[in-house]
């Protein structure tokens, strides 16, 4: 059972917050996995909480990448979700997401897997609401062609 596009579309228009934070803290492992740093653009806050340096957590949910199933049987029923590779996101040096909070427990959340691994922050989204992508996961080129190299030892010291 595939998702509607339009579902995508509509988690980010009615998600309370879109940001773009700096990775300060990236993913070791796959799965759900915490991701944090700095605000660094408010491109929507319905809640009125935040501000540009405030340091946010959050978790998302990644994969390490492997050779394609050759046999990947059939569709899996029940809820589909989408996740970033999570060599995207050692990659990436900012992370644009939509967010929920949850008063209860004082938590952010990613609204449906809605991020996108960016190498620098932006004036404007990269997925925007109410814009032409029917997915909510991104990545962008620049952080796709950084993550397909191959490690070097210089790639330690350039972030």
């Amino acid at each position: 059972m595939a998702i509607n596009p339009e579902y995508w579309r509509r988690a980010r228009d009615e998600a309370p917050i879109h940001v773009q934070i700096r990775l300060d803290t990236k993913p070791a492992r796959a799965g759900e996995s915490k991701v944090a740093g700095p605000v660094v653009r408010i491109f929507r806050d319905r809640t009125g909480m935040l501000k540009i340096g405030d340091k946010l957590a959050f978790e998302v949910s990644c994969y390490v990448s492997g050779p394609p199933d050759p046999n990947p049987g059939p569709p899996m029923p029940g809820r589909q979700s989408v996740s970033l590779d999570i060599a995207w996101l050692q990659a990436a040096r900012f992370l644009e997401a939509y967010l929920d909070f949850d008063p209860a427990k004082n938590t952010f959340h990613v609204a449906w897997e809605q991020a996108t691994a960016l190498w620098r922050k932006t004036d404007a989204p990269v997925n925007p609401a109410g814009g032409e992508s029917p997915y909510g996961v991104q990545v962008t080129e620049e952080v796709l062609s950084r993550a397909s190299r191959p490690k070097s030892l210089w790639s330690r010291f350039v972030r």
